[in-house]
């Protein structure tokens, strides 16, 4: 009798902590998303919100990796500074998580028609916020020799 009512009681924790484990976690592509959607509506405060006080962006250019901006302080000063054409919008597209890291193609959308692609790389905190933030040209096809 007593491992009749043990059993019941045992499974309810079991399902409890199994509903425990398999809660979500923080949907770091959506936070990626957000990101971008920010800067699209020139909001520096959501902006500024989205990432870590030691935040840094850094752009690949040819060879070299040139840090943009360091720190949640410089990111807000460096958007209400800037200077000279800025892309009209930006837009994500097949974004992967792995662990704390996003992967995207940035597609920028720029006044005159033209657009620009890059791949970028985000990588969060515990807290769910952007700590680095990487852009990288986007490969171009290698060209059939053979034809």
């Amino acid at each position: 009798m007593r491992v009749c009512t043990l059993f019941p009681s045992t499974l309810g924790l079991l399902v409890l902590a199994s509903n425990a484990a398999a809660m979500p976690q923080i949907d770091l592509e959506r936070r990626a998303q957000v990101f971008v959607e920010a800067f699209n509506r020139q909001d520096v405060v959501a902006l500024c919100d989205a990432v870590s006080e030691d935040f840094r962006w850094l752009e690949a250019t040819g060879e070299m990796i040139e840090l943009q901006v360091s720190g949640r302080e410089a990111l807000r000063d460096w958007c209400l500074q800037r200077k000279g054409p800025a892309a009209q919008r930006a837009t994500l597209s097949d974004a992967e998580c792995d662990g704390r890291f996003v992967s995207a193609k940035e597609t920028l959308y720029w006044a005159d028609g033209l657009t620009e692609q890059r791949n970028c790389v985000f990588e969060f905190n515990a807290e769910g916020l952007i700590r680095r933030a990487w852009r990288f040209p986007v490969a171009q096809p290698q060209l059939d020799r053979a034809a």
